[in-house]
């Protein structure tokens, strides 16, 4: 049997049970870990997370690239990419759990319209639009302008009903539409605002409309041996390029279920479970 331990490697066919494989993994979180409590302590600002996520978590490997980069390419390469995206991640634990559920309420409310709030590169919003098997119309919405313009070009790419929002201050600026659930995957946890985008989209539903989003548990946080929320930012997400050596996120927190009622205070909570080891924790929420 053959294994890959080269600088060029592919993924080693006895991982996770490799020892030299945990060692490395072991080597690579101690030096992350060393290097987050070296960061520079910096405050948010909505500029430094445009900067930051205009990065996109593909779910390839660890490959960062930018969305900038990501507009240069052909439709043809973007529906590769993309959809590689989606299956390497369904193909990790909790992926397919959460997507799968989501879709369950999709259908079941017979959801028509959906906002995909931080869309990032519009992974998910692609999933349920192309597995709901009746006609939806998805809006991505975003503050970062390279991901609007990516996302825009979906609509001819995927052959789905879409559009895409450019949203430069998302605890103020509301949408003109109304829609039948909003979906923030990972979103609300990396603003100390969350509250106030909460209440500004409250008014953003149809009757009986859904707010699905996932926030990161305390069992995540946990997880990544932080001291602090300030180091929490840095390893939540993993480092970026080293030629985005100078671009740091600037905020993550962690919720557990009493601090995401409070979050969402004016909305009644219908379902709550957990993913990725109890690591994400997912709400699905209605307004009062």
């Amino acid at each position: 049997m053959k294994l890959y331990h080269g600088k060029k490697r592919e993924r080693c066919v006895r991982e996770p049970h490799c020892l030299v494989c945990r060692i490395r993994r072991y080597v690579a979180n101690l030096r992350l870990r060393l290097w987050a409590r070296k960061a520079p302590t910096i405050s948010y600002s909505l500029d430094k997370a445009r900067k930051y996520w205009q990065y996109a978590p593909t779910s390839i490997g660890s490959t960062k690239t930018t969305t900038n980069e990501l507009l240069d390419k052909s439709d043809d390469y973007l529906r590769k990419f993309v959809w590689r995206s989606i299956e390497v991640r369904n193909s990790k634990e909790g992926a397919m759990a959460y997507r799968t559920r989501i879709l369950e309420w999709i259908i079941g409310k017979d959801v028509k319209s959906l906002l995909d709030f931080g869309c990032g590169i519009g992974q998910d919003g692609v999933y349920f639009a192309t597995r709901c098997p009746h006609a939806m119309k998805v809006t991505f919405a975003d503050i970062v302008e390279s991901n609007v313009k990516l996302v825009s070009r979906y609509a001819q790419i995927f052959n789905i009903r879409s559009n895409a929002i450019l949203k430069e201050n998302p605890e103020t600026e509301s949408f003109t539409e109304a829609y039948d659930m909003i979906f923030a995957n990972g979103v609300l946890h990396h603003t100390p605002k969350a509250r106030q985008i909460v209440l500004n989209l409250k008014h953003c539903f149809k009757p009986n409309g859904l707010f699905i989003c996932m926030l990161y548990t305390p069992e995540h946080f946990k997880s990544r041996r932080a001291r602090n929320l300030h180091e929490y930012a840095f390893l939540s997400e993993g480092r970026l390029p080293k030629s985005a050596k100078s671009i740091f996120n600037p905020y993550s927190d962690f919720y557990d279920k009493t601090k995401a009622e409070k979050l969402f205070e004016g909305f009644k909570l219908l379902s709550h479970f957990t993913t990725h080891q109890k690591k994400f924790g997912w709400y699905v929420w209605t307004p009062c």
